[in-house]
């Protein structure tokens, strides 16, 4: 029964109209009528439409109550925790949130990649230093391997190297299956 998307999206629309009321009646059908597998979606759902009303504390429980719930199947709720932190400016706690999340779903591209982003301000070489651990946990993510083009695309630092910047995004371009089709 996939009913719970029509309810998701109708009410991803109802957000995008400013009818945020309707919206929770939305989603709170989608998760009544979600199965236990897809739960995880419709909350972080929720979370972003209480993030967009201004209710950051009510964003941040729903995602906690997520991680509890779904933390070890699902590693999109970390993320979703780590980009709240991100655009909230809580750095340091998007920081935490990455590494834990990493200590459970090591495998996965965009959590390094948001790691990586994150250790921006503590300098090229120690974004490095975690892009090198990433690339042994995830030799074939383009996220990954576009983050070490980017830290080797800065002319003002130490890391500065347009060929391994062309090599990290010829590396990102041969196992992003998206940009083969083109």
């Amino acid at each position: 029964n996939l009913s719970w998307k029509i309810w998701l999206a109708s009410g991803r629309t109802e957000v995008s109209c400013g009818n945020t009321r309707g919206a929770r009646d939305l989603f709170l059908r989608a998760y009544d009528s979600v199965s236990e597998k897809g739960r995880s979606t419709v909350l972080l759902e929720c979370a972003r439409l209480e993030e967009f009303c201004g209710d950051l504390v009510l964003s941040r429980s729903i995602l906690c109550k997520t991680r509890q719930q779904f933390g070890k199947s699902d590693w999109k709720v970390w993320l979703s925790s780590v980009n709240l932190e991100c655009r909230c400016g809580y750095r340091e706690r998007a920081i935490a949130f990455a590494q834990e999340a990493l200590n459970k779903h090591r495998g996965t591209g965009r959590l390094w990649a948001a790691l990586i982003q994150l250790r921006h301000d503590d300098g090229e070489l120690f974004q490095m230093k975690i892009l090198r651990c990433a690339l042994q946990a995830v030799p074939k993510s383009g996220e990954v391997w576009c983050e070490g083009a980017r830290i080797h695309l800065n002319p003002f630092s130490p890391t500065f190297d347009l060929q391994a910047a062309s090599r990290h995004l010829s590396f990102a371009a041969r196992f992003t299956p998206q940009v083969r089709m083109f």
